[in-house]
């Protein structure tokens, strides 16, 4: 509910919209607004980012996202142990 084009798609189609922005870091309900809200301000339902100002965050969140985006190599068990040594001969 941050981009206007978006914003003005999911009104046409009644798609659910959610704020994680707003100017002092308070929840806000999109139905109280007839456009998006597209200024700077604070995060909000944003888990750790909570609290945040949206700018400074941003890189933050690109580290966690590249971070945790990965998806899990064949080579390593879900505890993280490394099963190229017992897959050599195979």
């Amino acid at each position: 509910a941050h981009d206007k084009r978006d914003f003005r798609f999911a009104q046409k189609y009644n798609i659910p919209l959610k704020f994680v922005i707003s100017s002092d870091g308070k929840k806000i309900d999109p139905k109280d607004f007839e456009e998006a809200f597209t200024d700077d301000g604070i995060l909000f339902d944003s888990g750790n980012f909570s609290g945040q100002n949206n700018r400074e965050a941003l890189p933050k969140m690109a580290d966690w996202l590249e971070r945790y985006r990965r998806p899990p190599s064949p080579f390593r068990t879900p505890q993280g142990d490394c099963l190229c040594e017992s897959l050599k001969g195979h």
